[in-house]
């Protein structure tokens, strides 16, 4: 089941919110809106986490098939040029062999008609950020991504696509 984007927040998507969101309103982030497709509860948690824990890579099939039904820029208003995907740790990377946003969303890129370009890297790794409050997970996040091709953005619609949104850095 899709979010309904009338009943989240403007800024971050957090369901049942509209104007006054307790997560975001003192927050700014660097992108103009977060779109999340899913609220992260129930199958979809239960299918993210098999593909993240278990390496079941086979599943990312579901998202294929719901995303692909989707168009992207008729949902967020105008054409994209780009969609650049987060990148995994390179312990994650190597623990898991795989980085999911990568699994879902290259082939979904390809059905949309939109170039997937992986232009950011990251530096080191990090603590996990499930038990870090909001500034510590802000902090540490941060720290973590570059631009890794000398390359022009400017005037780009882009499209960063991540599997959960946390912290919205």
């Amino acid at each position: 089941k899709f979010l309904n984007f009338d009943n989240t927040c403007e800024k971050c998507s957090l369901p049942e919110v509209r104007k006054f969101c307790p997560y975001c309103w003192n927050l700014n982030f660097a992108f103009e809106r977060n779109f999340s497709l899913f609220d992260y509860e129930g199958s979809i948690k239960n299918i993210f986490f098999k593909i993240k824990f278990n390496q079941d890579k086979k599943k990312t099939k579901v998202f294929h098939r719901l995303l692909e039904k989707i168009n992207v820029e008729s949902l967020i208003g105008t054409k994209i040029d780009l969609i650049v995907p987060v990148p995994s740790s390179p312990l994650v990377y190597l623990k898991r062999g795989f980085n999911l946003v990568d699994e879902i969303f290259e082939p979904i890129s390809k059905k949309w008609g939109i170039e997937f370009f992986k232009v950011l890297s990251r530096k080191f790794f990090y603590k996990s950020q499930k038990k870090l409050s909001k500034l510590e997970r802000s902090k540490e996040i941060s720290k973590q991504f570059f631009i890794k091709k000398k390359v022009n953005l400017s005037d780009k619609v882009i499209l960063v696509v991540d599997d959960v949104f946390t912290t919205g850095n």
